[in-house]
């Protein structure tokens, strides 16, 4: 999946093929400004987001509640994005960390939002890759 270019422009394009803003669209930015040089954490991060809107939204299905391996999975899925973001941002981290990682609910709610919108990008660079 390496033949695109990650740059800032590349919010505007998945805003305008789905449709929806990003709500996140300025830490988006500011992780694709960091992830040309670490493309393969990047690709690692888009990936585990999609997977973690996955599984909250497999999660909040009545079937599903209270799911000890659901739950599991969410939290790692979590820390995984946690460790992947320290990677490619670096110094510029500790922003990140304070708003998407705590454990209150604006937290929470903010880390699902950027899941979300990170999910998005990963769909967009699926539908480059089968353009192709």
């Amino acid at each position: 999946m390496a033949d695109y270019i990650l740059d800032q422009g590349m919010t505007e394009e998945v805003e305008k093929k789905f449709s929806k803003m990003l709500r996140h669209k300025e830490q988006i930015k500011m992780i694709l400004l960091h992830s040309e040089e670490k493309r393969e954490y990047f690709e690692e991060l888009i990936f585990t987001s999609k997977y973690l809107m996955g599984v909250l939204r497999a999660s909040v299905k009545k079937e599903f509640s209270g799911n000890d391996v659901l739950n599991k999975e969410i939290i790692e899925s979590i820390y995984k994005m946690k460790v992947i973001l320290k990677i490619i941002l670096g110094e510029r981290y500790s922003s990140f960390d304070t708003a998407y990682f705590n454990t209150d609910t604006t937290s929470f709610i903010n880390l699902t939002g950027l899941a979300s919108d990170l999910e998005m990008i990963k769909l967009y660079l699926n539908d480059l890759k089968r353009e192709s």
